[in-house]
């Protein structure tokens, strides 16, 4: 068993349920929470919790796929926190990633941020993962979903192969208990973006700085064409266009917004 303060960060997609498993974990409703799709966390926040007599600290990350901020803002407010607790000497002991698996089949969108948790993450931390497959009604379903994206290295394969733990979470306190009881074991270690940054590069420097710039270009790229099809259709209306064109730059600020940094 781990000695010593026991730190574990919760990170997912906004209505993943990061809060309700703090809240689940630590048998208070301390934070605010909801399934929406607009996150209720604004930044971390951390919460401790006892689990078989020794204390442990999650920290409740903000949400991607925030309607209300960009997933730009959201890298920024986790890289911070990562940071500060990195600053301190404080390392984690690992990462809860929860994925919503109610879906029959793994989206674009769930793709994507995936690509980017892993970018976060570093390989080198994969073995300090649990991944928590949650909003499921049956078991033997919900692991089958999960099996199905252990089998594809473009969404869990490489992290479970690299040591990463899946586990159908019931939204119970023994269940929490029991996704908490795997990462104590771990020894504290560092997560890639908190090497990256403290090493000196900038944020849009770090492999999820990277991965979101690429993201966001092939956006672009993607509704350029559309703009540039849209404008050659007669019947296209003004609106259809500065739509499209409102699109465009809102992604090109995103861009510049991560490079001006933290």
């Amino acid at each position: 068993m781990a000695r010593g303060k026991i730190l574990i960060a919760v990170i997912g997609v906004t209505g993943a349920g990061k809060t309700t498993f703090v809240n689940t974990a630590t048998g208070e409703n301390s934070l605010e929470a909801n399934d929406d799709v607009d996150s209720v966390t604004e930044e971390a926040v951390s919460v401790t919790c006892s689990v078989d007599k020794q204390s442990v600290t999650l920290i409740d990350t903000p949400g991607f796929d925030d309607r209300k901020r960009t997933e730009v803002d959201i890298l920024k407010l986790v890289a911070k926190h990562l940071m500060d607790t990195y600053r301190d000497g404080t390392k984690l002991n690992g990462v809860i990633f929860l994925q919503p698996i109610n879906q029959p089949r793994v989206g674009a969108a769930e793709g994507s941020r995936t690509r980017l948790f892993k970018k976060l993450l570093g390989e080198e931390a994969f073995r300090r993962v649990v991944i928590g497959g949650t909003m499921w009604t049956d078991r033997a379903d919900a692991e089958r979903k999960m099996g199905q994206r252990a089998q594809r290295q473009d969404i869990w394969g490489d992290m479970v192969q690299g040591g990463a733990k899946m586990v159908a979470y019931d939204n119970t306190p023994e269940g929490a208990a029991e996704i908490i009881r795997i990462l104590m074991k771990n020894k504290p270690g560092d997560l890639l973006i908190q090497k990256e940054l403290a090493s000196g590069k900038g944020l849009e420097e770090t492999a999820a700085g990277r991965e979101i710039e690429k993201q966001k270009g092939e956006d672009i790229a993607k509704l350029t064409a559309e703009l540039r099809d849209l404008k050659q259709d007669r019947e296209a209306t003004a609106a259809e266009i500065r739509e499209l064109q409102d699109k465009i730059y809102q992604r090109e600020e995103e861009i510049m917004d991560l490079k001006r940094g933290c």
